[in-house]
């Protein structure tokens, strides 16, 4: 109620204030310009109040006027003059009050629209900017600050351009009203959002003008679509995967390298390359005629294996690759390596590919036949060195008996008793030149056993140092043992080491030159990696000729003895330091070799890792071998092949007071067998009749009395089967008398003495 009284006391106001004026300035004014004056109340009603408020001023008015001119006359008679005056002032009320209540009217039809149009720009999905023709921003809506991560009044004054990424460029104001159609431009722009990510938005932009028609900024309508963009990259990647797949599909069906086919279920061939129809015999002619059937060209064998590739298919969507064969159209087989993959389901189909292995197979059947050649080869290289080693060794017996059983008479003069150890030093250099070949023969063939225990290696120095000790002085070394390591027991096998041992020393006494000095020191290194027992080192060096740089990377390998002129001067087969290295390696060891060069001598230097030492065992003294051969003489029936052997060898025995049977061949000793008891059989293994394995199992296969096979084979595989025929031993020829007495002794020493000499 009170806002409804409050255009009426505006208008009571103003025109009390007018009347008020009007009779204050009446004696100075003329009636006109009282008219006047009411008539600006009678407006400013109308302005504020509406038509009916100012109607009711214009009425007011009107009597104040009207009552004014009766009192002027003193009369209630009207004038014509104040009769014209009072119509021309209602009727100036009247357009007054249609003209301010037009006016009104549009105010708030303006007001009216500028509210909606706020409301719409400030809920609608899109972005509105508006900026100047210096491209600062002037007004943004509520959504374009939400896509950009801004208030909005961050972003008034802003320079639009600022928020542009990689050099994208909008069109001005002046550019768009040069063109033809000067309304509108489309472009699709990059924006940088306030957390520094990308927004991609359709930007439409239209000219502001003022009322002059003069352009004074532009209106840009912004439409987000960073995910639309992201579809269509995301899109144009699949296409162009898409064609490269295709590409590549058809590139390879027309390429012809491997046979591509589609098929149904039932096993007609729908679609192949021409690749596929030469596989199997076809024409392109018959394949429309639908005469290529899956079924026609599987022999019966392979049914059940397609089958299950089959169920495969259906089940995973794919089979894995299988060999099968196909039947030609002419009746040929031919192998092939078959892949699917399901294509529809319903109906069924599947592609696949089919690759000829006509020419694999071919090379398959050629390297099998080039393994079986080689591996025949080898075997044969095997038996050839095997024999060679049987022949070489078998000769050098009798010789190296007779040798040791001289240089054990004490009656042997001195003279005789130097060429006797020559000979035996040279019998025993070739036995070991042989086993050399033989040992390179294992380990190219990975078949090099070890017998390992915890060994003393500062013993199996000595021991190889011994051996040795006689060429150091004929050859006037002077030598340096330094033996310092506390812990120098190794886990490996003694024999083998002490071969490698003895090839170091050999090797520094063969090359260094009369006078010359050698070094043999141990001592330990930090541990291996990963390990943490220590390192036992042996180093062997000497004042010799020295290696030369470019033979040094090669010193170990097989049959390296450096130049010719070192071959011819020292000989050798060069195989000492290859096995050597093998043996250490196989021991999880180094053995490695400098040389500063020539004439300036060589260090080798072996390191295996230690173990702790065992606790001595107490031992009871061993007897001599001659002693207890000579105290217990034996029964003894002795079969060789070697005349020079036999006789030798049972004169030797016959000394030692035994009494020796001996026979040539297996027969020959199965017929001594029937006509007596033994206490030993010493026998070699081939004889002309048969074998010593078989002549060892004929007679009891070691259980009526012990047996040592003497024999010029000693591989691995020969000592096994010695050792299951019955044999209690296998020596390898050659064989020295004391080697052959202490192995007597070891067989039969359990023998109680009333079984000997039975």
């Amino acid at each position: 109620m009170q806002e409804a009284a409050r255009p009426f006391s505006l208008q009571q106001a103003a025109v009390f204030l007018a009347v008020l004026i009007v009779s204050i300035l009446s004696p100075f004014v003329d009636a006109q310009i009282r008219l006047c004056v009411l008539l600006l109340a009678v407006t400013f009603n109308t302005w504020y109040g509406g038509l009916r408020q100012g109607t009711m001023a214009a009425v007011f008015s009107a009597i104040v006027v009207f009552a004014n001119s009766l009192a002027m006359n003193h009369s209630i008679r009207i004038e014509p003059m104040h009769g014209i005056r009072l119509g021309v002032f209602l009727l100036s009320c009247y357009f007054l009050t249609r003209f301010a209540l037009s006016h009104r009217l549009a105010e708030a039809l303006r007001s009216r629209n500028e509210e909606w149009n706020r409301k719409l720009l400030e809920t609608a999905r899109e972005g509105f900017w508006v900026f100047d023709n210096d491209w600062r921003t002037t007004y943004v809506n509520n959504r374009l600050a939400e896509m950009l991560g801004y208030a909005q009044r961050e972003l008034l004054g802003e320079d639009f351009r600022e928020f542009l990424v990689d050099g994208f460029r909008i069109r001005s104001a002046q550019d768009l009203t040069r063109r033809d159609h000067e309304h509108s431009d489309q472009q699709d722009l990059r924006f940088r959002r306030s957390d520094g990510s990308r927004l991609w938005a359709t930007v439409t932009t239209s000219p502001v003008t003022n009322d002059r028609g003069e352009v004074v900024g532009l209106l840009a309508v912004v439409e987000e679509v960073t995910e639309r963009k992201r579809l269509e990259r995301d899109l144009d990647k699949a296409l162009r995967a898409l064609q490269i797949s295709e590409a590549r599909h058809g590139r390879l069906v027309e390429s012809n390298i491997i046979g591509i086919i589609t098929a149904d279920l039932s096993g007609d061939v729908l679609e192949a390359n021409d690749a596929f129809l030469r596989m199997v015999g076809y024409t392109r002619e018959d394949l429309n005629l639908g005469q290529v059937r899956w079924s026609d060209m599987t022999p019966p064998e392979f049914m059940e294996l397609d089958q299950q590739a089959t169920n495969e298919l259906w089940a995973s969507g794919a089979c894995v690759p299988y060999e099968k064969q196909f039947t030609r159209k002419d009746g040929e087989l031919v192998p092939v390596l078959i892949g699917a993959a399901a294509l529809e389901r319903y109906p069924k189909t599947w592609i696949g590919f089919a690759l000829d292995l006509t020419e694999r197979k071919r090379s398959e059947a050629a390297l099998q036949e080039a393994k079986e050649a080689a591996e025949s080869a080898s075997r044969a290289k095997d038996q050839f060195l095997a024999m060679l080693s049987h022949e070489l060794r078998t000769p050098l017996t009798p010789v190296l008996l007779m040798a040791t059983a001289m240089l054990e008479e004490p009656d042997t003069p001195a003279e005789i008793r130097t060429m006797l150890e020559l000979t035996r030093r040279n019998v025993q250099l070739e036995a070991r030149l042989i086993d050399d070949l033989l040992d390179i023969t294992r380990i190219s063939r990975g078949k090099l056993d070890l017998n390992r225990e915890n060994v003393n290696a500062h013993a199996l120095i000595q021991q190889a140092l011994e051996i040795c000790r006689d060429d150091i002085r004929a050859n006037e070394l002077q030598l340096s043992l330094e033996l310092a390591a506390g812990e120098h027991h190794v886990d490996g096998d003694p024999a083998r080491l002490q071969q490698v041992f003895w090839n170091l020393i050999k090797n520094a006494v063969k090359f260094t030159p009369r006078g010359g000095s050698l070094s043999i020191r141990s001592f330990h290194a930090d541990p291996f990696p990963n390990a943490t027992a220590a390192r036992f080192v042996v180093e062997v060096s000497d004042t010799g000729i020295g290696i030369e740089p470019h033979t040094l990377p090669k010193i170990f390998d097989a049959f390296e003895q450096g130049d010719s002129a070192t071959r011819r001067r020292f000989g050798g087969l060069g195989l000492g330091l290859a096995i050597s290295r093998s043996v250490v390696t196989a021991h999880g060891g180094r053995l490695s070799a400098y040389s500063a060069g020539k004439d300036q001598g060589a260090n080798f230097t072996l390191e295996l890792a230690t173990v702790p030492a065992l606790a001595p065992v107490a031992q009871a003294p061993t007897p001599s071998l001659r002693t207890s051969s000579t105290h217990r003489p034996l029964k003894i029936l002795l079969v060789e092949d070697n005349k020079e052997t036999l006789r030798y060898l049972s004169w030797i025995l016959a000394q030692h007071q035994h009494k020796v049977y001996t026979a040539d061949c297996m027969w020959g000793a199965l017929e001594v067998a029937q006509e007596d008891t033994f206490d030993l059989v010493i026998s070699d293994i081939e004889l002309p009749d048969g074998s010593g394995l078989e002549l060892m199992q004929r007679l009891g296969g070691g259980l009526e009395f012990p047996g040592i096979a003497l024999s010029g084979f000693g591989s691995d595989d020969d000592v096994q089967m010695s050792k299951a025929a019955g044999f209690s031993e296998h020596l390898t020829k050659p064989v020295d008398f004391l080697k052959l007495e202490e192995t007597i002794y070891s067989v039969t020493s359990a023998l109680p003495h009333k079984e000997l000499a039975r």
